[in-house]
C-alpha cells in the first residue's frame, strides 16, 4: 500500500505524507489533469484501465487502491 500512495504522489507530482484515508479533493491537483494522470499510472503501474466515471466516484485514496486491488 505505502508503493500505490508513492506512485499516487509521483502521478499527481504532489510532496508530503498523507495516509490511504485522505480525502481525494484534499489535492489541488486532483482536477481533469490529474484524472489523466492517475488513469495513466494505474495502467501502466498495474495494468488496470479505469475510466474518468470510476476515479469520480472514489472518495479517498483507499476507494482508488481498492480499483487496483479487485
Amino acid at each position: 500500500m505505502k508503493e500505490f500512495i508513492e506512485k499516487f504522489k509521483e502521478a499527481l507530482d504532489i510532496e508530503g505524507e498523507f495516509d490511504i484515508n485522505v480525502e481525494l479533493e484534499e489535492f489541488n491537483e486532483w482536477d481533469s489533469m490529474g484524472y489523466i494522470s492517475v488513469m495513466s499510472m494505474l495502467d501502466e503501474e498495474y495494468g488496470k484501465e479505469v475510466d474518468a466515471n470510476q476515479l469520480k466516484a472514489c472518495k479517498t485514496l483507499a476507494d482508488l487502491y481498492k480499483l487496483v486491488s479487485k
